[in-house]
């Protein structure tokens, strides 16, 4: 679990929260943009007013892992903003520093993680099919049957083979509702690249506007 803190009165305060999933033993995780990044430039395509919504950056956020499903989540780390892309509300952390600040070595984390998989594919199960969105492309969305609350949105979406496959994400339509998207994996893969090599991400899908813009 993702907890988005604000300095408020002087002091830290979680502002809202999501989910997310380790995708290597060096504390790399993939998460959605509008829990790690919620201004992220395209964001706005997928929300009716995202500042409504999620409001500014977070001071701080600190991942909670989970040791098991019948026990809530136990703060553990302090982790930063790699790489983020609105328009698919995706987001990479990376765990930097333990709860007081202490600067981390991320070889040392040594963090149970999910092997990144291949959403082209998938076999029967929850998955009902895919869906393209505009100047993304095909196959952006995973669309799936199973009921999925808004606090897991950022979570994971797995195959068969225990792989992430998918990223649940609520669009416009889910405000307030069940999740019933996953934003494929295959577009996270630039994004990890990118924050493996601590190279800047450019998002190809937010065009910039001319100014000549009507409505």
């Amino acid at each position: 679990q993702i907890f988005a803190k604000q300095v408020i009165n002087g002091r830290l305060q979680t502002i809202w929260t999501g989910s997310g999933t380790i995708i290597s033993a060096d504390g790399v995780i993939l998460t959605n943009a509008h829990v790690a990044a919620p201004t992220s430039p395209g964001l706005a395509t997928l929300y009716n007013d995202p500042e409504l919504l999620f409001g500014e950056e977070p001071d701080q956020l600190v991942v909670a892992l989970s040791e098991s499903a019948d026990r809530p989540p136990t703060e553990a780390y302090i982790a930063e903003l790699a790489a983020a892309d609105g328009a698919l509300d995706l987001a990479v952390i990376e765990i930097t520093a333990d709860l007081d600040g202490n600067e981390l070595n991320p070889a040392t984390l040594n963090l149970p993680f999910v092997e990144v998989g291949d959403s082209d594919t998938f076999t029967r199960g929850n998955v009902a099919g895919f869906e393209s969105q505009n100047r993304v492309g095909d196959r952006a969305w995973i669309k799936t049957d199973a009921t999925i609350s808004p606090g897991n949105s950022g979570g994971l979406g797995v195959n068969a083979a225990g792989q992430i496959i998918g990223v649940p994400s609520f669009g416009q339509e889910a405000i307030g509702g069940a999740i019933n998207r996953l934003r494929a994996i295959n577009y996270a893969v630039p994004l990890l690249e990118a924050a493996a090599a601590n190279s800047q991400y450019d998002s190809p899908y937010v065009v910039e506007g001319t100014g000549q813009e009507t409505f």
